[in-house]
Protein backbone atom coordinates (compact mmCIF):
# COMPACT_ATOMS: atom_id res chain seq x y z
CA UNK A 1 0.00 0.00 0.00
CA UNK A 2 2.95 2.34 0.64
CA UNK A 3 5.66 1.36 -1.88
CA UNK A 4 7.72 4.54 -1.55
CA UNK A 5 7.73 4.33 2.25
CA UNK A 6 8.86 0.71 2.08
CA UNK A 7 11.57 1.66 -0.43
CA UNK A 8 12.87 4.45 1.83
CA UNK A 9 13.03 2.10 4.82
CA UNK A 10 15.03 -0.38 2.73
CA UNK A 11 17.33 2.42 1.59
CA UNK A 12 18.00 3.33 5.22
CA UNK A 13 19.41 -0.17 5.65
CA UNK A 14 21.35 -0.06 2.39
CA UNK A 15 22.90 3.42 2.60
CA UNK A 16 23.67 3.95 6.30
CA UNK A 17 26.96 2.33 7.36
CA UNK A 18 27.51 1.40 10.98
CA UNK A 19 30.51 3.02 12.65
CA UNK A 20 32.48 0.35 14.46
CA UNK A 21 34.93 0.95 17.28
CA UNK A 22 38.55 0.99 16.17
CA UNK A 23 40.19 -2.29 17.28
CA UNK A 24 43.41 -2.31 19.26
CA UNK A 25 45.36 -3.59 16.25
CA UNK A 26 44.76 -0.27 14.46
CA UNK A 27 45.67 2.01 17.36
CA UNK A 28 49.40 1.95 16.60
CA UNK A 29 48.84 3.06 13.01
CA UNK A 30 46.24 5.61 14.02
CA UNK A 31 48.42 6.97 16.80
CA UNK A 32 51.42 7.46 14.51
CA UNK A 33 49.43 9.38 11.88
CA UNK A 34 49.05 13.12 11.40
CA UNK A 35 45.33 13.90 11.42
CA UNK A 36 43.41 16.70 9.74
CA UNK A 37 40.19 17.52 7.91
CA UNK A 38 40.00 18.41 4.23
CA UNK A 39 37.95 21.30 2.87
CA UNK A 40 35.17 18.83 1.99
CA UNK A 41 35.03 17.81 5.67
CA UNK A 42 36.56 14.36 5.25
CA UNK A 43 39.10 13.16 7.80
CA UNK A 44 42.51 11.91 6.69
CA UNK A 45 45.44 10.19 8.37
CA UNK A 46 48.89 10.95 6.94
CA UNK A 47 52.32 9.36 7.18
CA UNK A 48 55.55 10.39 5.45
CA UNK A 49 56.94 13.65 4.16
CA UNK A 50 54.88 16.31 2.42
CA UNK A 51 56.10 16.68 -1.15
CA UNK A 52 56.84 13.01 -1.66
CA UNK A 53 54.70 11.09 -4.22
CA UNK A 54 51.27 10.49 -2.75
CA UNK A 55 49.59 7.12 -2.23
CA UNK A 56 45.89 7.33 -1.30
CA UNK A 57 44.25 4.52 0.71
CA UNK A 58 40.47 4.07 0.42
CA UNK A 59 38.69 1.70 2.80
CA UNK A 60 35.61 -0.46 2.33
CA UNK A 61 32.03 -0.33 3.62
CA UNK A 62 31.86 0.30 7.38
CA UNK A 63 35.64 0.59 7.50
CA UNK A 64 38.09 3.39 8.39
CA UNK A 65 41.25 4.81 6.93
CA UNK A 66 43.32 3.38 9.78
CA UNK A 67 42.09 -0.08 8.75
CA UNK A 68 44.66 0.13 5.94
CA UNK A 69 47.45 1.46 8.13
CA UNK A 70 49.69 -1.60 7.64
CA UNK A 71 50.64 -0.17 4.23
CA UNK A 72 51.93 3.08 5.75
CA UNK A 73 55.39 2.25 7.13
CA UNK A 74 56.57 0.10 4.17
CA UNK A 75 55.51 2.79 1.69
CA UNK A 76 56.96 5.63 3.75
CA UNK A 77 60.25 3.71 3.89
CA UNK A 78 60.29 3.78 0.08
CA UNK A 79 59.77 7.54 -0.02
CA UNK A 80 56.00 7.96 -0.32
CA UNK A 81 53.52 10.26 1.37
CA UNK A 82 50.70 7.95 2.46
CA UNK A 83 47.18 9.31 3.02
CA UNK A 84 44.32 7.20 4.39
CA UNK A 85 40.87 8.66 3.93
CA UNK A 86 37.80 8.21 6.13
CA UNK A 87 35.09 8.07 3.48
CA UNK A 88 31.78 9.96 3.70
CA UNK A 89 29.74 8.78 6.72
CA UNK A 90 32.66 6.62 7.87
CA UNK A 91 35.20 6.92 10.65
CA UNK A 92 35.66 10.54 11.73
CA UNK A 93 34.16 12.01 8.56
CA UNK A 94 30.70 13.61 8.64
CA UNK A 95 27.46 12.21 7.29
CA UNK A 96 25.00 9.45 8.06
CA UNK A 97 24.63 7.80 4.66
CA UNK A 98 26.69 7.32 1.55
CA UNK A 99 26.76 5.45 -1.75
CA UNK A 100 29.09 4.77 -4.66
CA UNK A 101 28.33 8.11 -6.30
CA UNK A 102 28.93 10.18 -3.17
CA UNK A 103 32.12 8.29 -2.23
CA UNK A 104 33.53 8.50 -5.76
CA UNK A 105 32.90 12.23 -6.13
CA UNK A 106 34.48 12.74 -2.70
CA UNK A 107 37.64 11.06 -4.03
CA UNK A 108 37.70 13.43 -7.00
CA UNK A 109 37.38 16.45 -4.67
CA UNK A 110 40.05 14.98 -2.39
CA UNK A 111 42.55 14.81 -5.24
CA UNK A 112 41.70 18.35 -6.31
CA UNK A 113 42.72 19.53 -2.84
CA UNK A 114 45.71 17.23 -2.30
CA UNK A 115 47.16 17.59 -5.78
CA UNK A 116 48.74 14.80 -7.81
CA UNK A 117 48.17 11.28 -6.50
CA UNK A 118 50.55 8.66 -7.87
CA UNK A 119 48.70 5.52 -6.71
CA UNK A 120 45.34 4.71 -5.18
CA UNK A 121 44.86 1.51 -3.17
CA UNK A 122 41.21 0.64 -2.59
CA UNK A 123 39.73 -2.09 -0.42
CA UNK A 124 36.33 -3.61 -1.21
CA UNK A 125 33.73 -0.83 -1.66
CA UNK A 126 36.57 1.70 -1.70
CA UNK A 127 38.26 -0.14 -4.55
CA UNK A 128 35.18 -0.03 -6.75
CA UNK A 129 34.62 3.64 -5.89
CA UNK A 130 38.22 4.36 -6.83
CA UNK A 131 37.60 2.95 -10.30
CA UNK A 132 34.42 5.00 -10.62
CA UNK A 133 36.32 8.11 -9.46
CA UNK A 134 38.89 7.69 -12.23
CA UNK A 135 35.99 7.75 -14.69
CA UNK A 136 34.79 10.98 -13.09
CA UNK A 137 38.10 12.75 -13.59
CA UNK A 138 40.48 11.52 -10.91
CA UNK A 139 44.01 11.01 -12.26
CA UNK A 140 46.39 8.33 -10.96
CA UNK A 141 49.38 6.54 -12.43
CA UNK A 142 48.55 3.14 -10.96
CA UNK A 143 45.54 1.50 -9.32
CA UNK A 144 45.33 -1.37 -6.84
CA UNK A 145 42.07 -3.03 -5.83
CA UNK A 146 41.83 -5.43 -2.89
CA UNK A 147 38.77 -7.65 -2.37
CA UNK A 148 36.67 -5.38 -4.58
CA UNK A 149 33.33 -6.07 -6.30
CA UNK A 150 33.21 -6.16 -10.08
CA UNK A 151 29.65 -4.87 -10.55
CA UNK A 152 27.65 -2.70 -8.15
CA UNK A 153 24.42 -3.50 -9.96
CA UNK A 154 24.79 -7.04 -8.59
CA UNK A 155 25.45 -5.65 -5.11
CA UNK A 156 22.13 -3.81 -5.33
CA UNK A 157 20.32 -6.89 -6.60
CA UNK A 158 21.80 -9.10 -3.88
CA UNK A 159 20.49 -6.66 -1.28
CA UNK A 160 17.04 -6.68 -2.86
CA UNK A 161 17.09 -10.48 -2.82
CA UNK A 162 17.85 -10.33 0.90
CA UNK A 163 15.20 -7.67 1.65
CA UNK A 164 12.46 -8.56 -0.83
CA UNK A 165 10.21 -5.68 -1.85
CA UNK A 166 7.11 -5.57 -3.99
CA UNK A 167 7.69 -4.70 -7.67
CA UNK A 168 6.38 -1.20 -6.97
CA UNK A 169 8.68 -0.70 -4.00
CA UNK A 170 11.68 -2.08 -5.89
CA UNK A 171 11.13 0.41 -8.70
CA UNK A 172 10.91 3.21 -6.13
CA UNK A 173 14.08 1.89 -4.43
CA UNK A 174 16.05 2.01 -7.67
CA UNK A 175 14.66 5.42 -8.63
CA UNK A 176 15.50 7.03 -5.29
CA UNK A 177 18.93 5.37 -5.15
CA UNK A 178 19.75 6.75 -8.61
CA UNK A 179 18.76 10.26 -7.46
CA UNK A 180 20.83 10.01 -4.30
CA UNK A 181 23.90 8.59 -6.07
CA UNK A 182 23.54 10.88 -9.09
CA UNK A 183 24.66 8.01 -11.26
CA UNK A 184 22.63 5.43 -13.15
CA UNK A 185 22.85 1.94 -11.68
CA UNK A 186 23.68 0.47 -15.09
CA UNK A 187 26.71 2.79 -15.22
CA UNK A 188 28.46 1.32 -12.17
CA UNK A 189 29.68 -1.94 -13.66
CA UNK A 190 33.23 -1.70 -12.32
CA UNK A 191 34.59 -4.28 -14.76
CA UNK A 192 33.44 -2.24 -17.74
CA UNK A 193 34.56 1.09 -16.27
CA UNK A 194 38.04 -0.21 -15.57
CA UNK A 195 38.43 -1.62 -19.07
CA UNK A 196 38.87 1.94 -20.36
CA UNK A 197 41.73 2.81 -17.99
CA UNK A 198 45.12 3.11 -19.65
CA UNK A 199 47.14 2.50 -16.47
CA UNK A 200 48.68 -0.53 -14.75
CA UNK A 201 46.26 -2.18 -12.31
CA UNK A 202 46.90 -4.81 -9.64
CA UNK A 203 43.89 -6.91 -8.58
CA UNK A 204 44.28 -8.67 -5.21
CA UNK A 205 41.70 -11.11 -3.84
CA UNK A 206 41.48 -14.10 -1.55
CA UNK A 207 39.88 -17.34 -2.71
CA UNK A 208 38.17 -17.74 0.68
CA UNK A 209 36.60 -14.26 0.73
CA UNK A 210 33.03 -14.79 1.96
CA UNK A 211 31.90 -11.17 1.60
CA UNK A 212 33.03 -10.48 -1.97
CA UNK A 213 33.50 -13.83 -3.77
CA UNK A 214 36.74 -14.49 -5.66
CA UNK A 215 34.82 -14.58 -8.96
CA UNK A 216 34.75 -10.78 -8.79
CA UNK A 217 38.54 -10.66 -9.10
CA UNK A 218 38.47 -12.94 -12.14
CA UNK A 219 35.87 -10.66 -13.73
CA UNK A 220 38.04 -7.58 -13.14
CA UNK A 221 41.24 -9.23 -14.34
CA UNK A 222 39.57 -10.51 -17.50
CA UNK A 223 38.04 -7.13 -18.33
CA UNK A 224 41.10 -4.96 -17.59
CA UNK A 225 43.79 -5.43 -20.26
CA UNK A 226 46.64 -3.92 -18.18
CA UNK A 227 45.85 -5.76 -14.95
CA UNK A 228 47.80 -8.28 -12.91
CA UNK A 229 46.11 -10.71 -10.52
CA UNK A 230 47.44 -11.65 -7.10
CA UNK A 231 45.50 -14.52 -5.53
CA UNK A 232 45.79 -15.40 -1.84
CA UNK A 233 44.29 -18.21 0.21
CA UNK A 234 42.80 -18.28 3.73
CA UNK A 235 43.21 -14.53 4.35
CA UNK A 236 39.53 -13.71 3.89
CA UNK A 237 38.14 -10.25 3.31
CA UNK A 238 40.08 -8.15 5.88
CA UNK A 239 43.15 -10.03 7.11
CA UNK A 240 44.47 -9.57 3.59
CA UNK A 241 45.09 -5.90 4.46
CA UNK A 242 47.73 -6.86 7.03
CA UNK A 243 49.47 -9.72 5.24
CA UNK A 244 53.16 -8.96 4.78
CA UNK A 245 53.41 -10.84 1.49
CA UNK A 246 50.52 -8.83 0.05
CA UNK A 247 52.02 -5.56 1.30
CA UNK A 248 55.42 -6.43 -0.17
CA UNK A 249 53.82 -7.19 -3.54
CA UNK A 250 51.95 -3.89 -3.45
CA UNK A 251 55.15 -1.96 -2.74
CA UNK A 252 56.93 -3.84 -5.53
CA UNK A 253 54.12 -3.08 -7.99
CA UNK A 254 54.21 0.62 -7.12
CA UNK A 255 58.00 0.83 -7.33
CA UNK A 256 58.25 -1.01 -10.64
Amino acid sequence: MFPTLAARKALNLFLKPKKHQRPAAEEVWYGSARKRKLNNGLAINEWGLEGNPKVLLTHGWEGRGSQMGAFADPLVAEGYHVIALDGPAHGESPGEETNAGIYSRALVLTQQELGAVKVIIGHSFGGGCSVLATNLGMKVEKLITISSPSDYTKVVQNFLNFVPLSPWSERAFRRILTLKAQVRLEDINISQLGSHLDIPILVIHDKMDKEVPYKNALNLHEAWPQSELLTTESLGHRRILKDQTVIARVVQFIQR
